[in-house]
């Protein structure tokens, strides 16, 4: 293995992933800014800010290279999303998300620009997770998106996540995270010099 992929995590690295780890909870803002329109847009917000976060964490990815840092990014997100009252799981799936896909990059130095876009598709799997409860805890999930957004709200949202629909919306994210990833990757080839 190189040196930069088994680089240590020093300060550079921990501040690098703070500073990405910021951007991508920005980018998962405006997805959830756009989810508040209406219950498609559910589904479509998330995905939005799956494709603008792809570029970030490509970068992230070229430019930590660093074993551990995108465990770090995903536990901080999962924090994030457990504070703003996301179930309380998301604190568990994001970094094993971002474990299994802190794995696949290091197996190509985090240098392997596939292998780096494999690793962030698995990565934003993740983002089903806040949409789980519909699966197994319907009634309750559905009662309090009644009671924030409206009866009519969540009547649609629980028409469209059905187990089906939850399955549709994890390949939709997956797809949409390779293709994101990939823009991303041809960015990074045209506008940062990578060694």
């Amino acid at each position: 293995m190189s040196s930069a992929a088994t680089a240590q995590l020093d300060v550079k690295a921990l501040i690098s992933t703070g500073i990405f780890t910021a951007l991508y909870f920005v980018l998962l803002a405006v997805g959830a800014m756009i989810s508040l329109l209406n219950p498609f847009m559910m589904f479509v917000g998330p995905l939005v800010a799956i494709l603008l976060s792809g570029p970030v964490i490509m970068l992230f990815l070229e430019k930590v290279r660093t074993p551990w840092a995108f465990v770090i990014l995903g536990f901080i997100i999962g924090a994030l999303m457990m504070l703003i009252g996301r179930v309380w799981y998301c604190i568990l799936v994001a970094p094993f998300a971002a474990l299994l896909g802190d794995l696949i990059a290091r197996s190509g130095n985090y240098r392997k620009r596939s292998l780096n876009l494999l690793g962030y598709s698995v990565f934003a799997l993740w983002t089903v997770t806040p949409l789980a409860p519909i699966l197994y805890d319907t009634d309750n999930f559905l009662g309090h998106i009644s009671g924030s957004m409206g009866a009519s709200y969540a009547k649609t949202l629980g028409e469209i996540f059905t187990p089906a629909g939850m399955g549709l919306f994890a390949v939709c994210v997956f797809v949409c995270a390779a293709l994101s990833a990939w823009v991303g990757a041809i960015i990074i080839r045209k506008h940062f010099q990578t060694v």
